[in-house]
């Protein structure tokens, strides 16, 4: 996996590590996090995170070696096709992935989403926009691919309703984090995560925790 690439400065620095808290549950020593830490220690902090939300995951999602429900060979035509013809708004989710499709239907929608929630090269998106898209963390992806597969297929996942379900966010960080997610509803509908009113599918329960488990393996 090519390295993940971080925010430079991104609204409300969400995506420093510095400056983000451990979520409640999390086990990590507060001094890791200040801001006179060392790369290395920041790191580590941020990787310790990153375990915790992957098991949190793991515990909140059921049967993740189910298999595939209906829909997946249509969704993954159409992503294709839009995504080969460079078409909005996959043009910027491949090349978030690296500029490379799989040839399996799974392995395609999952690549494009976990471009979405780990990108691993520089999107085209404008500054601002891909400032937006880095200030949501993959491990906040692990709580809205836990909040949503709790709730179902047809749980609204529109911007709000996505920043709502980061269980560390404050309101200003709600903010920031539902134009973020503005910015990654239409690929969502795209990759099939989401229906024609913006709520869960079937195939989208099936799809997201998938995704964000492969943004949180570790590299």
């Amino acid at each position: 996996m090519l390295a993940r690439m971080t925010s430079p400065g991104d609204p409300q620095d969400r995506g420093n590590p510095p400056q983000t808290e451990p979520a409640p549950f999390a086990t990590v020593d507060d001094d890791d996090l200040v801001d006179d830490a060392s790369d290395e220690e920041l790191e580590a902090a941020l990787a310790a995170l990153e375990r915790e939300a992957r098991e949190r995951l793991h515990a909140g999602v059921d049967e993740l070696g189910a298999p595939a429900p209906a829909g997946l060979g249509a969704a993954a035509a159409g992503a294709r096709e839009s995504a080969e013809r460079g078409e909005w708004p996959l043009d910027w989710v491949v090349r978030a992935a690296g500029g490379s499709l799989p040839e399996g239907d799974a392995d395609l929608l999952l690549t494009l989403l976990e471009a979405v929630a780990a990108p691993t090269e520089p999107t085209g998106l404008d500054d601002e926009d891909e400032a937006l898209l880095l200030s949501i963390e993959p491990r906040d992806w692990a709580d809205v691919a836990v909040g949503l597969c709790a709730a179902g297929p047809s749980a609204p996942a529109d911007p709000e309703a996505l920043a709502a379900l980061v269980e560390e966010a404050d309101e200003d960080d709600r903010q920031v984090l539902a134009a973020g997610f503005g910015l990654v509803e239409p690929v969502l509908a795209a990759c099939g995560v989401t229906d024609l009113d913006g709520r869960l599918t079937a195939l989208g329960a099936w799809l997201l925790p998938r995704a964000v488990d492969r943004a949180l393996e570790p590299s």
